[in-house]
């Protein structure tokens, strides 16, 4: 079965902004609850690193990996099937910016611009 992704994504803005519909920037309040959720989903506690690597999936224009993962896991793969959304998460977060706040050994690595039933994860990674 083939999911038609683009009339679902086509006439959104890609920024924050677009992506939320108008609330354009991301709540404090929502960062720090999916940050306990994220913790406690893995069994961890307190603040820090929970990994080396994770999945953004319908990453969009890439805000949950710029304001919560990248703070927390070496590296982040985003996997998001629009064009304009995954291009504006490449540039958000690989392009040398003052207003980094995640640690610069953490990373965005890979970009997969396809739906998530297509995405399969590399082995081991």
């Amino acid at each position: 079965m083939r999911l038609m992704h683009a009339p679902a994504v086509a006439f959104l803005e890609a920024s924050v902004n677009g992506v939320l519909g108008g609330f354009g920037h991301v709540s404090d309040d929502d960062i720090m609850e999916s940050r306990k959720f994220l913790f406690k989903a893995l069994g961890k506690s307190g603040q820090g690193a929970l990994g080396k690597c994770v999945a953004d999936c319908g990453a969009g224009v890439g805000r949950v990996s710029q304001h919560l993962l990248l703070h927390h896991f070496q590296e982040v793969d985003l996997v998001e099937p629009s064009h304009h959304y995954i291009e504006t998460a490449r540039k958000n977060l690989c392009e040398p910016s003052t207003s980094q706040s995640w640690p610069s050994q953490h990373k965005a690595v890979n970009f997969y611009e396809l739906g998530l039933e297509a995405w399969t994860p590399e082995s081991q990674r």
